[in-house]
């Protein structure tokens, strides 16, 4: 009767779990090796990028209390000084990742954590159907078919459940976990880019990703998008990393269902890259007659 209540929730994730340890039951667990050289320098740097989060965090409770915004400047100052850093010493790109998440984090909470309670355009309404799911206990179609932002479950299902089964305060899932979960989304990005590129261009790539207007201003009030952008950042990654068929075909349309559940307005402009992408796939293979075709799993009929 009520699927979304703690109790619930935890027989779920458990259930989940305990299917995905039964598909890997019998592989080894391969723990990845880190050639990562400890120097001054780069503890340094590490340490300073940790600090980003906090700087933000600190800005926006100033202002919120009428003081000066003279930490958050600091902060922007910090993240300016740092990206110039990692780009000149390549003794730093192991740790391009951590710093594009932290970097992005602290972003991100300079306009999150404005306000005490829920600030902003779109999240008010965000937050409202967050709110009916969580105290009824379960998410009605019917009320999808009325609302379009019920209609996504990354602002109704995915926000209950963390709410549930951490106890953080509702106004703070979106305000924090929500911006962690989009900070992680410029991972892929990052590794997106370096597959097809080179690591530098790759942080240029990510860092001009957060550089842009939009990500400061408006994201932290758009959560549904945020989660859509994650799911297609991950499209993307998996689209273009070598593995096999089954697994690549599986994880591409668990995404793209993904992106459809999140975010209607992602999914159209998603669909449209897909159509076009097939179109100028079916043209590079019939110029390159050669040769075996690669294989992307997204550019096909059945899963268009």
């Amino acid at each position: 009767a009520r699927p979304l209540v703690t109790g619930n929730i935890f027989i779920m994730l458990d259930a989940m779990t305990i299917i995905l340890l039964a598909f890997n039951i019998r592989k080894p667990f391969i723990v990845p090796k880190i050639n990562l050289h400890l120097t001054k320098e780069l503890i340094a740097i590490t340490t300073l990028l940790t600090l980003l989060p906090l700087l933000a965090i600190g800005g926006a409770m100033r202002l919120n209390n009428d003081a000066s915004n003279i930490l958050t400047m600091i902060l922007f100052a910090t993240i300016a000084v740092l990206f110039v850093l990692l780009a000149l010493r390549k003794n730093l790109k192991p740790i391009y990742p951590y710093a594009l998440f932290t970097m992005a984090v602290a972003v991100l909470f300079s306009t999150s954590l404005r306000g005490w309670y829920i600030t902003g355009h779109d999240i008010q309404h965000e937050f409202g159907v967050f709110q009916a799911v969580s105290n009824s206990g379960i998410w009605h179609a019917k009320d999808a078919a009325r609302d379009p932002y019920n209609a996504c479950f990354s602002i109704t299902i995915l926000p209950t459940i963390i709410a549930k089964i951490t106890t953080i305060s509702a106004p703070y899932v979106y305000k924090v976990v929500f911006q962690i979960i989009f900070a992680l989304g410029i991972v892929p990005v990052y590794y997106f880019i370096k597959g097809i590129s080179t690591t530098s261009k790759a942080l240029l790539g990510a860092f001009i990703f957060i550089s842009f207007p939009t990500f400061l201003n408006d994201m932290p009030f758009l959560n549904r998008q945020e989660i859509a952008f994650v799911l297609f950042a991950l499209l993307l990654l998996t689209t273009f990393t070598k593995m096999a068929r089954a697994p690549k075909t599986i994880l591409t349309l668990l995404l793209i269902v993904g992106v459809l559940l999140s975010h209607y307005s992602t999914n159209y402009v998603m669909l449209a890259l897909i159509v076009l992408s097939w179109c100028f796939y079916k043209v590079l293979m019939y110029k390159r007659k050669k040769g075996k075709a690669f294989y992307v799993p997204l550019l096909s009929i059945p899963i268009i």
